[in-house]
Order: structure tokens, then sequence, then C-alpha cells
């Protein structure tokens, strides 16, 4: 089943469609609908695990398919926050962020914050004579699949503000609650919210200038 999954998904880009469009219009819908049938207990966790394993397998062959943009000189770090054990999401962004030229570190599903403030820590441009100069991310992107880990995002903002002052990358959220609520992402401390993965290409565009 899982190969026949895939086989339809590639076909869908040699007919024409965008690797995005795929992740977008098919993936992401059937996900949503899987979410759906748990909660109304249609479908049990391993009907959700079956279908989440068969969907990274797609995306690794999709994701060979993307064009390789030219370099944008940016670096980005990306992560389902605390709590969150869906990554499918981030990593689309991940994916459609280094087509657009962007090196990504992504680092999945239910990262802590202390473990992401770590990785912000480790990644310090050196000016030479031992001492740290920057933080290399000029952007970061959070993801909150559901409203449960909303609280986990708000405080991994501030955490991570208070770590890197005013060197601060631009942060963008996304994920369902942000689409339900607008306004959101300003709440939380954002710099700005992607409604997709493929906006937020667009979004990083916009907070990094």
């Amino acid at each position: 089943k899982q190969a026949k999954a895939v086989d339809v998904l590639l076909e869908a880009v040699r007919s024409g469609r965008s690797v995005a469009e795929v992740y977008e219009s098919v993936i992401a819908p059937a996900l949503v609908e899987v979410g759906r049938m748990w909660h109304l207990r249609e479908a049990t966790v391993a009907d959700e695990h079956y279908v989440t394993t068969a969907t990274q397998a797609a995306m690794s062959v999709l994701r060979a398919k993307l064009p390789a943009g030219n370099s944008n000189g940016k670096w980005a770090l990306a992560a389902s926050v605390g709590g969150d054990l869906h990554d499918v999401g981030i990593r689309m962004v991940s994916d459609l962020l280094e087509s657009d030229g962007w090196q990504v570190d992504c680092l999945g599903a239910n990262m802590p914050t202390i473990d992401i403030l770590d990785h912000i820590r480790d990644d310090v441009a050196d000016t030479g004579d031992g001492t740290a100069s920057r933080v290399k991310f000029d952007l970061i992107c959070l993801s909150a699949s559901t409203g449960l880990v909303v609280r986990s995002i708000a405080d991994a903002i501030a955490a991570i503000r208070r770590e890197c002052g005013t060197d601060c990358p631009a942060i963008l959220v996304g994920g369902g609650p942000f689409r339900a609520i607008p306004d959101l992402w300003k709440v939380v401390g954002a710099d700005g919210c992607a409604l997709s993965a493929s906006d937020a290409v667009r979004a990083a565009a916009r907070v990094c200038g």
C-alpha cells in the first residue's frame, strides 16, 4: 500500500504538479482527515502511525524531486515544540526552504526548549579569536499542531529571545492553531506566521527582510 501511495504522488509530480502542491493539496489534507478520524475514534493509534510512516516514506522520495535553489546565504532552524509529537508539517517547511536556497537544521518533533537553546548556543559563529560574535541562524521556525502546545511555543519564543538578546533571529510560527486564530502569532511573540509550507517560504522572506 505504501509503495502504491508513493507511485500515485510521483505520478502527480510527473503530470506537472509541483512537490509543494502535492504536499499541500494531497498529503496535508490526508493527515488532517486521519487526525479527525482518530479524535472520533474511527481510527486507531496504529492507523495514525501507519499513515504517518507512509507519509514520511513518500516525502523522502518527493524531496528528491524538488528543484535545488541557489543558496541565499541564510540559515534556518526548524522544530516542533516540546509536547508536539507531529513533525510532518515542519519537515515540509524545511524541504521547501531548502529548495528556496536556505540551509536548514530541522530538529523534528517534540523538541524541548532547552535543547533548542543548546543548539542555538552550539551554533554560534566564531570570530577567530575564541569569542562568540553572533548566532548564525537568520530564522527560527516553530510548529504547533494543536492548541495544547501553544503555551509551549510562547514559552520557547520567550526563552529564545532571552538567550539571543538583540541578536535574536526572526521567529516564524505555523500550524493548526495559527490558521484558526489569525492574530495568535502576535500573542505568542513571533515575528510572523505561515499558513502553509509554501507560505512559510514567502513569510521567511518577509520577516528576514
